[in-house]
């Protein structure tokens, strides 16, 4: 793994860690209704979908099991209208994706650089 690739990924599990702490103990409409913890996990959303997009060709191809058109179009999928977020999606990417995400980039870190 490129050294600038294992930064990705890093930032990739910080801000998925970030994401889901935020929303620990929240159901949807507690969530909806807070708009610091819903604008704070929608950030953290876009930033894990544009770290995934700076990954290197040689990465993705070294890590087929990960749909990475599906995360780095994370960003694509809650963000709609420019700068309107859809939230109800932000909360299902947070609930449903996230997690199976953040078990699949953990042990990349753990790698030996190429």
């Amino acid at each position: 793994m490129q050294p600038d690739d294992l930064d990705l990924v890093v930032r990739m599990l910080v801000e998925i860690d970030d994401a889901l702490d935020f929303v620990r103990g929240y159901d949807r409409k507690r969530f909806i209704g807070d708009r610091r913890t819903r604008k704070s996990v929608g950030a953290s959303v876009q930033n894990v979908g544009e770290s995934a997009r700076h990954l290197s060709p040689e990465f993705l191809r070294a890590h087929p099991d990960i749909d990475w058109p599906h995360v780095v179009g994370m960003r694509n999928r809650i963000v709609h209208n420019y700068w309107d977020i859809n939230y109800q999606v932000v909360w299902a990417v947070v609930r449903n994706e996230l997690p199976p995400l953040r078990d699949a980039l953990a042990p990349l870190v753990d790698e030996e650089p190429a």
